[in-house]
């Protein structure tokens, strides 16, 4: 056992490497001053950092990277700035605007729940050239430029509101 009481320790090797076997507790800040700074995990299996709360903050970018990314126990805040997915770092699949909440996404939606529209006039767009179509078990509706269409296996009251245009 060494005790050192002291306001300052400096611990210097003359191989350029300083190693502690043991478990070490730090009551104060610990400060990186070398101009590009990595910490290594050699070990066989994870590395782990615990605490109440902890907070990744970066004058430039921040990343967290790996195989796999998990969050769990709670929710993801993105504050301030848009949320962006992407499928290659680059290509954005999912965004969230943070300002508008806004949500584009670039493939298909699956929903297994209900869709809400809660505007007092809602509407849905479609930018395509072609045409839309809503499907469900039982009937087709599909919308061209020129005509709509409704196929049915079930008999169906089909009630429609003419626009007028002048």
């Amino acid at each position: 056992s060494l005790t050192i009481s002291s306001p300052t320790i400096s611990l210097t090797s003359s191989g350029g490497t300083t190693s502690i076997t043991n478990a070490v507790s730090i009551s104060g800040d610990v400060t990186l001053s070398k101009a590009a700074t990595v910490i290594t995990h050699s070990g066989a299996t994870s590395l782990t950092i615990s605490s109440p709360a902890l907070t990744l903050s970066s004058t430039g970018g921040t990343a967290i990277s790996g195989t796999s990314t998990t969050v769990s126990g709670g929710f993801l805040h993105v504050s301030g700035q848009n949320l962006h997915v992407t499928s290659d770092g680059t290509t954005v699949v999912f965004l969230v605007t943070a300002s508008t909440g806004a949500v584009s996404i670039a493939g298909a939606l699956s929903v297994a729940g209900d869709v809400t529209l809660s505007n007092t006039v809602a509407v849905i767009t479609h930018n395509g050239a072609t045409s839309i179509t809503i499907k469900n078990a039982r009937e087709s509706l599909t919308g061209t430029s020129d005509k709509t269409t409704l196929t049915s296996t079930v008999t169906n009251t089909i009630t429609t509101t003419p626009t007028q245009t002048k």
